[in-house]
């Protein structure tokens, strides 16, 4: 495989280190930004203690619109907060958060989390389809009676979502009567068809078998190019960062918190392969070259 365009970041074998970005300095993304964090911090007040505990420190960064970001560290590194500080579920102990220009005092309805734990995200005493609907419910309660959808509306756009995730056959079941993986793909629908503009994803494949889980990464990367959402995407693996991503973050903590964050545009071709691209020397090297950035090494 060529790649459509040379890479950035690369020269030969070794790493060219002035196509990273350290901390201190904003991320200057591709295209219009859709979000941006800028100075951001997140901390907890201790209060038997009289101390405060920092969760994330400083952070400048930019997730162009149409983009597939990865947010990459080991744990305890930050970056499930800072998805947090970008759905607005959090707010910043300093520092701004903004969704399309505008600073987030709560979460917006064009943007959509994908918790982490599905299993407990699910209701198991509702069917699938029933749980996929879930979000237009909500939706309609804060709608005029006028504007609500009618239940075919809502049937028929749940569907067209499990068409999606390939799980039309299932919407009947219940939770509980489906596979780990197949459960994920229900979590997903579920915030398609709110049809959000941004997709925030917190480690949701970690649970799942290597199979699977390379089955749900395929899945992820042909909504998101079907549909031409921005997906920002936590993780702590190294090669599904590289393999989902345009651009990765890598978050690196010193003395429990986050004191580096650097940037990587991923310029692999696609569609990418499961084992094709993989087996890249480009792929390798973006392996090499992030390992340090997030490991508590060198």
């Amino acid at each position: 495989m060529k790649l459509r365009r040379p890479l950035r970041a690369l020269t030969g074998d070794r790493v060219n280190l002035g196509a990273v970005r350290p901390m201190g300095t904003a991320v200057h993304a591709v295209g219009d930004p859709i979000l941006e964090v800028e100075s951001a911090a997140k901390w907890y007040a201790v209060k038997s203690a009289g101390t405060r505990t920092m969760a994330l420190g400083d952070v400048d960064l930019e997730i162009a619109k149409g983009s597939f970001t990865s947010l990459l560290g080991a744990s305890g590194c930050g970056k499930s907060t800072l998805l947090l500080l970008l759905a607005g579920l959090l707010r910043p102990s300093l520092g701004s958060v903004r969704y399309a220009g505008r600073t987030l005092d709560g979460p917006p309805a064009e943007v959509i989390y994908i918790f982490q734990q599905y299993t407990k995200s699910l209701l198991p005493w509702r069917t699938v389809l029933k749980n996929v609907a879930l979000g237009l419910e909500a939706r309609s309660r804060r709608q005029e009676p006028s504007d609500r959808m009618s239940r075919a509306e809502v049937r028929d756009r749940c569907m067209e979502q499990l068409y999606h995730v390939g799980l039309p056959d299932v919407a009947e079941q219940y939770p509980w009567q489906l596979s780990g993986g197949m459960q994920q793909r229900v979590a997903l629908a579920r915030a398609l068809v709110c049809r959000p503009r941004v997709l925030l994803m917190d480690e949701p494949f970690s649970a799942v078998d290597a199979v699977t889980r390379g089955q749900l990464q395929d899945l992820a990367l042909a909504v998101w190019q079907e549909l031409g959402i921005t997906i920002v995407f936590v993780t702590h693996d190294i090669d599904e960062a590289v393999y989902l991503s345009d651009r990765v973050v890598a978050l690196r903590p010193v003395d429990g918190h986050v004191s580096r964050v650097s940037t990587i545009d991923i310029d692999l071709p696609r569609p990418r392969d499961q084992i094709a691209t993989r087996e890249m020397s480009e792929f390798l090297a973006y392996r090499r070259m992030l390992y340090p950035m997030v490991a508590d090494v060198g």
